[in-house]
Parts: structure tokens; sequence; C-alpha cells
């Protein structure tokens, strides 16, 4: 349908535009009241154009609209007014200025979005590596009570992406609608200082609508990721431990116990939800009350000649547009109020200071070490136990060069010992000594380089045989590396693998127990060091096998032996022992056996162990009771004692485990001994009864 036409042959064909008449805007203002009529008489038809062209444009007919050429007789004068005359290079003056506009903003949105994916991707790329380099810093005692592994993870991987989402996604959208509510503030205030008074008046509300609900996502957003960290917790679990699951039948109980877990996230996740949709509806319906109210109080004006329409239209509109700003300002709160809380928990470790200092620069390095090892007077608790004391006065000289073996029953403190001398605690009271020096006062990174430790179940790495070995020594060349593969009884399969020390190893993540790693932690820690590291692997781009792919899967002596030969590789003046032995077959045993001998000659050496074989190749035994020492002397000296010792009270109930193992008769339990266990398992038996 056409309208009405003045003048057939006016040339002025323009499409009908749902927002054509927005053009006329800019120039209202200095529009004189006849020409604002003929405006008004003007975006009436062009109204009833839009509705007719949207009619027929839902039939698929496409209407166009011959424009008048706006020439018609004035009512008031008679005279004929050329509008289009007028007001056309007006318009083309303004268009010119829509293009201009539109360069401009297409470079500076250029500029902006680059320069904040720089920074970023720069800011969390800085916090992975703070993150990472706050968790390896802290004392075991930060991982035994406040954090789990998952925590840790969930961290590095998922509250990162939230941070840098707000700072990528959000907040330049925030501030550019900040600014279009200030500028249209401003302009609003230049034009009709009134109504943009009535504005200024219903920010408050808005603040405060925003501030509750940026608070309450923040809290609802704070217990939704402790829910998701506790389900990945209960995932990882059943996911290390698969084989235990998959042997007891343990799928259904994972699954419901995981199920549970989720199920918190997710009611978590529908009030999230109502919260959101609850604040943005919240803060529009506000935004439109203000609309109502400033064409109330606009009518007001125009009716009192306090402003003109021109004016009142154009500040009508710079304050929707800065209002809708404001309201679309909603959604980045609520990804602000969560990556506030994932900050939170990122800097909690960052800035977490720990109990055991690491001295720094400010530690001492001995010129020489002689290795004599002290502990005087030592009492000690476990922060996740404080009221278990697990070593009471504990007092034990290690001579220089020396081997000696700590035996004892279980929680009788020899574990505790090998950590205490890492420095991975630090003692209640008391003092751990090296060469008469208390190693609070020496150089942490220096005292552990000094130090070796060889764990019951050693822990390799996805990554290959000859990099598992560098761990030791990273700056070790590949002769030395030979060299300690060869003393540790390793280097002879080493070559047989498909790719010799190239060879990719699988790190049995799954065989992850308490006291089976670098440094003698709990499993939650022992599984935190090894996400860490993968974790790394990964940003570099290095490989990150797991458990069957692609990796071989060596057997239990072989993964020890390669543990020794990167401790040999280390050369530590003083060696850990912490059963080293007490997992492996007879055969695998006699090789690392054979391996160890050989490391342990002139070191000071702690061996924790059960089996009397090796206990007899060392200088001093120790007993060890109830956090103290109990007996102390050489093999010959303890077992003389007979009856009178505990000692040889020990080695008379170990030889009567071998025999009855050997005969397969059954005896009457004694000692704790279960008869129904293996050779080897009866002996290591007799010293944890």
């Amino acid at each position: 349908m056409k309208f009405q036409q003045i003048d057939e042959d006016s040339d002025l064909l323009v499409p009908i535009s749902g927002f054509y008449w927005l053009y006329f805007i800019p120039n209202f203002s200095s529009l004189s009241s006849s020409f604002l009529r003929r405006a008004i008489s003007i975006f009436k038809r062009l109204l009833i154009g839009l509705l007719r062209s949207t009619e027929k444009s839902c039939n698929g007919e496409e209407v166009q609209l011959r424009l008048l050429d706006l020439r018609s007789p004035n009512p008031n004068t008679g005279k004929i007014t050329l509008l289009a005359e007028k007001t056309i290079p007006t318009l083309l003056k303004y268009a010119f200025y829509f293009l201009v506009v539109g360069a401009v903003i297409w470079a500076s949105s250029w500029a902006e979005i680059s320069c904040w994916m720089y920074t970023g991707e720069r800011q969390s790329t800085k916090m992975r590596i703070k993150y990472l380099e706050a968790s390896l810093s802290q004392d075991i005692q930060f991982f035994d009570t406040e954090v789990r592994t998952s925590d840790v993870v969930f961290a590095i991987n998922t509250n990162v992406v939230m941070v840098q989402d707000a700072i990528i996604g959000k907040f330049h959208t925030l501030y550019g609608n900040i600014c279009f509510w200030i500028c249209g503030g401003i302009h609003s205030s230049l034009a009709v200082w009134q109504l943009a008074l009535v504005t200024l008046a219903v920010v408050p509300l808005i603040a405060v609508i925003g501030g509750i609900h940026t608070t309450t996502l923040a809290k609802l957003s704070s217990k939704s990721q402790d829910a998701l960290s506790q389900a990945g917790n209960i995932a990882e679990q059943t996911i290390v431990q698969i084989r235990t699951v998959l042997a007891y039948v343990g799928e259904s109980r994972a699954l419901q116990a995981y199920s549970s877990a989720l199920k918190i996230s997710q009611k978590l996740g529908y009030k999230t939800g109502f919260s959101k949709g609850f604040g943005l509806g919240a803060t529009y319906f506000t935004v439109f009350c203000c609309y109502a109210l400033l064409l109330w109080y606009e009518g007001y004006l125009i009716r009192n000649n306090h402003t003109n329409g021109g004016l009142a239209i154009a500040t009508m509109f710079c304050v929707m547009i800065g209002g809708l700003a404001l309201g679309q300002s909603s959604p980045s709160m609520s990804a602000f109020a969560k990556a506030r809380v994932a900050a939170a928990k990122i800097f909690q470790i960052i800035d977490h200071k720990p109990s055991v200092g690491k001295n720094g620069e400010t530690g001492i390095e001995l010129d020489s070490v002689s290795g004599l090892v002290e502990l005087k007077d030592v009492n000690f608790s476990y922060p996740s136990r404080p009221d278990v004391k697990i070593l009471n006065n504990f007092s034990l000289s290690v001579p220089s060069g020396k081997t000696i073996a700590l035996v004892g029953s279980s929680g009788s403190g020899k574990s505790t010992l090998v950590s205490l001398i890492e420095r991975f605690y630090d003692p209640t009271s008391g003092q751990v000594m090296l060469d008469g020096h208390d190693i609070k006062g020496l150089k942490l990174k220096w005292l552990r380089q000094q130090i070796g430790l060889v764990s019951q179940e050693p822990a390799l790495f996805a990554t290959t045989t000859q990099e598992n070995i560098l761990l030791g020594r990273p700056d070790a060349s590949m002769v030395e590396i030979e060299e300690a593969a060869r003393v540790s009884n390793a280097h002879s399969f080493i070559i047989k693998l498909p790719d010799a020390y190239d060879t990719q190893v699988s790190p049995f993540l799954n065989r992850f127990e308490p006291k089976g790693i670098l440094v003698n932690l709990h499993g939650t820690t022992c599984l935190l060091l090894v996400h860490l590291i993968v974790l790394v692997r990964g940003q570099l781009g290095l490989s990150m096998l797991g458990v069957g792919e692609r990796g071989l899967q060596l057997s239990g002596g072989q993964k020890q032996r390669i543990a020794i030969a990167r401790a040999m590789l280390k050369n530590p003046a003083i060696l850990l022992l912490d059963e080293a032995t007490s997992a492996l077959d007879s055969e695998s045993e006699k090789l690392v056996q054979e391996a160890l001998d050989r490391f342990m000659i002139g070191r000071t050496t702690l061996v924790i162990a059960h089996r009397l074989s090796t206990i007899r190749m060392a200088d001093l035994v120790a007993v060890l009771q109830q956090g103290g020492v109990l007996e102390m002397g050489t093999h010959d000296e303890l077992f003389a004692k007979g009856e009178n010792g505990v000692y040889a009270k020990l080695i008379k109930m170990q030889e009567i485990a071998h025999e009855t193992a050997m005969s397969g008769r059954f005896l009457p339990d004694k000692g704790n001994i279960n008869l129904n266990k293996s050779k080897d398992q009866l002996i290591t038996s007799c010293y944890i009864y």
C-alpha cells in the first residue's frame, strides 16, 4: 500500500525502517515550534507506515513508501514550507557523522577487545604460574588440614577460567555500559537538568538492587564451587582407585556418592538461576519505572513551558540509552561475583605463608656435609591429629657414614623421622641437627639436595625413563645417567626397552599409597604433586601419558631401581630408605638390595625395614616404641639379650613365622601373625604387631 503523495515526481524513495525516525532526533533540539509540529505530523505518518509495513512484511510482501516530498501548504500561513530542502542537508550531515563514528567504533572496538584479550590471557597465565609456585611452596601441613587435591586442581583449572572470563568478557562490557550511562547523564543534564535530577534519584535504588544481587550470587557461587569440588574429589578417588572399585563391585556406590554430591550443586544452581533472574528483572523493572516517571514529568515540563518537545525527547532518549546500558550490566555483575569467589580461593593459597619457613636466601649452606644427624628431645604431633603424640622427648644420633635400621610397630614414629629430617614438618619442640646445625637455620632447598629418599612405592611420572632419572639432578649428562642406572641395576633392563632411555613409562597413578611417593606424603598430597606436574607439562605441550596411554608399564622392581638411580644421580650425603624393598618379591628384592648396598657405602643411611635380611646389614639398630627409642645397638648386641630384649623377641617371632610359612602348618595366632599370609607377608607382619 502507498501513502498519499503530494508530488508524484519526487525522487526521494526510502524503504520503511523501524528506526528511520531516529535520524530526526539529533535535530529536534533546534527546531522551531512550527517546525516541531510539522515534524510530529511526519512522525505520525511514518509510524502508521511502519505498522502497515510490518503487517505486509508478515504476509511476505516487500513494502516501500515513496516519502512525501514534504511540500504542503502551511495551514497557518498559507505558504509552502520546503521541509525536505531544509532537512535533507542536515540528514546528510548527520549521516556523515554516523560514518565517522562507525569507523572510530570499528577501530576502537578492535583495539579494546585485543587489549582486553591480551590482558586476560597474560593475567590468567601469571595466576596459574603463581598458584602452582605457591602450591609447591606450601608445607605438608597445609595439604593435610586445609585443602584437598580436588580443590587445588579445580582452582587451577576452573577458578582461573572464571577470573579470565570476567576480565575478558565482562569487564569491558561493564565499563562501556557505565560510560554510556555517564555520557547520557551528562547530556541530559546539559539539555534538561530537571529530567536529569529525576534520573539521578532512581540510581541509588538500582545500586542497592545490584549490590544485593551481587552479594547473593557471590555466596551461592562459593557454595556451588565447594559442592563441585567435593563431587570432583569423589570422581578423582574413584578413578585413581579404579582397580579396587572394580574388585569390590563398588561402581554403583561410587555413582551414588557422585550423584549425591552433584545434587547439592544442582540445587545451588537452581537458586543461582532464580537469584540471577530476579535481580535482572528487578533492575529492568526499576529502569522502566524510571522511564514512566520521566515521561510523566516530561509532559509536565512541556505543558508549563520549562522546555520544548525537541529537547525533552532528546533528553528522554539519552536517559533511555543510559538506563538500558545500566540494566545490561547486571549479567556482568553476576560474572564478577563468581570471579570474586574464584579469585579468593586462588589467592588463599598464593597469599598463604607456610609454617615451615622456606628461609629463602637467609638460610645458610654448609661448606661440607659429613652426614651427622641428631634429634634432640623432639616432640611431635601431626597437625591433622594434634591430640596424638607421635614422638615424645625423642633423641637419636646417627654417626656420619653409618647405617642405622629403625624397627618397631606401626605408629611408633619411624616414617615420622624421615619427614622431620626432610623437613616436611617442624617438630613441636626439640631440634633436628645436621652436622651440629639446626636444620631450621639451613637453606631448605640446599638441605633437601643433600638428602636422597627412596620410598616403598616409587613415584614415576608419565614421561621418559631418562627424564624420570633426571629428576635427581636436571643438569646431569647422559654418561652420568647411565652410570647411575648401572649402579642401581637398572641399565640392563632399560636398554632392552623399546626406545631404551627414551621409552615412555606409565606412572601407575592408581597404585599410590599413603607412604609411596617422592616425599613420603599422605595419599592426597601425592596426587596433588602429580596433578600439578601433569598440569605444568600440559601447559608446556609435553607428554602427558596416563595409565595405559602408550606408557610402558614397568614391574615394581624395575620402578624401584629407576627410583634408586634417580637418588644416586643426586649423590646425596644422607640416604633415607623407607621400606624400599618391603613390597617386592624375593627376586626383585635381591636386585634392589644389591643396588642399595652399593649406594649406601660412605653415606649416612636411615633404613626403615621389616625384613631381617635388610636389618642385619645395618651398623646400628634402633627399636622404636611409643614415640621413643626402646633399645639401640648392633644386631648381635641386641640379639644377645635373649628373652630380656624386645629386639630378640621380634627375631624369635620372625623365625617362628618363617618356619610356619615354610611348613604350611597352622599354629595359634601369636604376636598378631596372620598364618594365612604368604611367606613374605608373614615376615613383614612380625614387626608390625
